[in-house]
């Protein structure tokens, strides 16, 4: 109706908080012919948000604020290998590694009014590890060809401890149903290239690889299904004349076993089917002088349901990111750019709205020291980020109604960066 502001909501106790540390090292080491990379890595972060997504429609007098609380910390270390075989005009570069990370993580949810909890609604401990190995090589069979190839296996660990609210489709919940258990999976990631080189300055690509996207860690426990398999299949090409102009284009489908999705009404991941992708990608770079550059990056994505051919919810149509760039002029750099989110199919046949955002980003650097900013939002336009379509009710007083909701994007906001290096 036009009461609220783009930064109002109609619940006005919602807020956040996030806090973290990360410590990282990382060393590189010759082992007779072989080249050897190791970094290990471990990162606490607490994370605590009220949110207030439908308001009064499943509690009118209490309504539906939730706290939802993620102390987590996570941990690793990755190290790879490699070699440069030669023989006559043939090359081999042969990679061969490891990497490990685990997740140990409390995660809670709670019923609130203005903050205050009243019901919990989950809370849980969790633990999930990763361990992969991988190898692979890239063989050059002459200058205009050269095949890249690897497989990487993956296991999964789960353990969920913990209890929760479930709401079943009659509407009925059951309260503080315990869920504990553990889930292990592996999965088997090969991937493999052909590039071909006509002529210097033109290749052509053809991709393909299998992998998965996980799945939250108590729908592995409870469904014994860690991951969904994705596979993916690309033909590309890249022109470039000169030092002056580079030019790339892309066509690629992509395939997912089980699309996710997130239902906040019922607190779970929900299993939408096998879900199929086609696009078609374009990359420009024209730099007319040596320190300066124009470049164009646009995207084009048909994301559907197989079983039903619907499309899938929030995946953007266009995708487009162009502008300029000043780089190593005595140590100036600077970055114009525009981002363009095309409308986004949402719920019942909805669309979000488009969106587009000026950036800048700029600095100076030499071999010790760099001093940067970024100015997000340059022009402060107002714009929506995430944009959902869904069922609320905004007041007591009156009826639920479906509709468009939204988080505003970042007005404008300058940062800083200050880097001493040696």
């Amino acid at each position: 109706r036009g009461d609220l502001g783009d930064l109002d909501g109609c619940d006005g106790s919602e807020c956040g908080s996030a806090r973290g540390v990360h410590l990282s090292g990382h060393f590189e080491q010759r082992l007779g012919n072989w080249k050897a990379r190791a970094l290990a890595y471990g990162v606490y972060s607490k994370g605590l948000i009220y949110s207030n997504y439908t308001y009064y429609l499943n509690n009118a007098e209490l309504g539906d604020q939730t706290e939802q609380g993620d102390d987590r910390f996570y941990f690793g270390a990755k190290t790879d290998a490699r070699r440069y075989f030669k023989w006559s005009k043939r090359h081999l570069i042969l990679r061969l590694g490891a990497e490990y990370r685990g997740d140990l993580t409390a995660l809670s949810s709670w019923r609130t009014v203005r903050r205050e909890r009243w019901d919990r609604v989950a809370d849980f401990d969790v633990a999930v590890h990763n361990l992969g190995v991988y190898g692979g090589g890239e063989l050059a069979l002459a200058r205009w060809c050269r095949i890249v190839a690897g497989t990487r296996l993956d296991g999964f660990f789960y353990r969920v401890d913990g209890v929760e609210d479930l709401k079943r489709a009659s509407g009925y919940v059951d309260q503080d149903v315990p869920l504990a258990g553990d889930a292990a999976s592996g999965i088997v990631s090969p991937k493999a290239a052909l590039i071909l080189s006509p002529r210097a300055g033109f290749d052509i690509f053809l991709n393909y690889g299998r992998g998965f996207h996980s799945v939250d860690a108590r729908d592995a426990v409870r469904n014994d299904e860690p991951v969904a398999e994705a596979q993916m299949l690309e033909l590309a090409s890249r022109l470039r004349i000169g030092q002056h102009f580079d030019l790339a284009a892309i066509a690629w489908m992509a395939y997912v076993e089980d699309e996710q999705f997130f239902d906040p009404d019922l607190g779970r991941s929900v299993g939408l089917g096998a879900s199929r992708r086609l696009g078609a990608e374009i990359e420009g770079r024209w730099a007319p002088l040596e320190y300066l550059m124009f470049y164009l990056d646009l995207g084009r994505t048909d994301a559907r349901l197989i079983q039903s051919g619907d499309a899938v919810v929030g995946s953007p149509r266009w995708m487009i990111t162009w502008g300029t760039s000043l780089y190593d002029y005595h140590g100036l750099f600077c970055n114009l750019r525009v981002r363009y989110v095309g409308e986004r199919p949402l719920d019942q046949g909805e669309f979000s709205e488009a969106s587009h955002i000026v950036d800048l980003l700029a600095g100076w650097e030499n071999e010790q020291l760099r001093v940067g900013f970024s100015i997000l939002n340059l022009l402060d336009s107002r714009w929506k980020d995430a944009q959902f379509y869904y069922l609320s009710r905004y007041s007591r007083l009156v009826e639920p109604q479906t509709g468009h909701h939204f988080t505003p994007g970042t007005p404008f906001a300058l940062k800083g960066t200050f880097t001493l290096k040696w």
